[in-house]
């Protein structure tokens, strides 16, 4: 018996930062800003990076700080070096003055040129071990194999 859904043979990903990577899955963050554009458009795996430096960083930033505490976010336990939820990409467009106000609070908006709508955020209840990379990447069959057979255990 074979199925007629298709297989999936890859998944894009993105690696972000902690606590960034939370707020983002969480649907705080529905907009990340970046200094490049993409054509991907649809699901994207969010990977919460395994660097901690920003963490540190985040405790410093009072407006960030005050807004992850009325969460009941605790930094010291967020998860690194996994997979933490997916998202929709659904746009990127240059960021506008207004947006700047809106997200200067929460982050660094230093060679921040273009704006990423993001949409349908998803948190895994378990996050995921994997390795992340640079920029926006793929996962392939067999990591997708592992990955999503896991993914079906821990979806909210």
């Amino acid at each position: 018996f074979r199925s007629r859904r298709p297989l999936m043979e890859t998944a894009r990903a993105r690696t972000v930062l902690q606590p960034w990577a939370t707020m983002i899955v969480s649907g705080w963050k529905p907009l990340e800003t970046r200094n490049w554009a993409t054509a991907h458009r649809g699901r994207l795996l969010i990977h919460a990076s395994a660097r901690k430096s920003r963490i540190a960083w985040a405790r410093q930033v009072t407006p960030l700080l005050a807004f992850l505490n009325s969460k009941g976010v605790d930094l010291t336990t967020l998860p690194t070096g996994c997979l933490v939820g997916e998202v929709s990409l659904d746009s990127t467009t240059p960021l506008r003055a207004e947006q700047t106000r809106d997200l200067a609070p929460f982050g660094w908006l230093l060679d921040a040129r273009l704006v990423w709508q993001l949409s349908s955020p998803n948190a895994y209840a378990l996050p995921i071990p994997a390795r992340g990379q640079v920029g926006l990447w793929t996962l392939h069959t067999s990591e997708l194999a592992l990955v999503f057979g896991k993914i079906s255990t821990v979806l909210k």
